[in-house]
């Protein structure tokens, strides 16, 4: 092989490096909304709805039907907490405001911070479940 025949080859290689890696950061940056997108099909992880102010006087709550609400909580593997809601379910009226109390204890002696999620199945039903209060511990 002679000098420029390699020297072409090796510029040929770091074109093809240079891309990859520019490939690979725009795939990163692409990374959020398509996990939004695949979440939004799915409906796996599904969001509350956006921000929501509760006006209990001008609200009128569906009485002629209940909607039976499971709360589920779980941490991930590596978070040694217990979580826990105070009631399994609840039923609740359709437009109706309902007050649910979360439980947290940290089972170390450290001190820690983490974020409870709201997630919801199905997703269709994200747009009628709104977060009123933080949900930090």
């Amino acid at each position: 092989m002679t000098e420029q025949s390699q020297q072409a080859g090796i510029k040929k290689t770091v074109r093809k490096t240079s891309l990859i890696v520019l490939g690979m950061c725009g795939f990163a940056f692409a990374l959020v909304p398509l996990y939004d997108l695949f979440c939004e099909v799915t409906g796996l992880n599904g969001k509350t709805g956006g921000p929501y102010v509760f006006d209990e006087a001008s609200t009128e709550p569906d009485r002629s039907r209940l909607v039976k609400v499971n709360f589920l909580t779980n941490t991930n593997e590596g978070m040694p907490w217990k979580f826990w809601s105070g009631k399994g379910a609840v039923r609740v009226h359709p437009g109706e405001a309902k007050t649910v109390s979360f439980f947290v204890k940290n089972t170390t002696n450290k001190t820690m911070v983490a974020q409870a999620i709201p997630s919801l199945v199905p997703f269709s039903a994200t747009d009628f479940f709104h977060k009123t209060e933080c949900f930090c511990f």
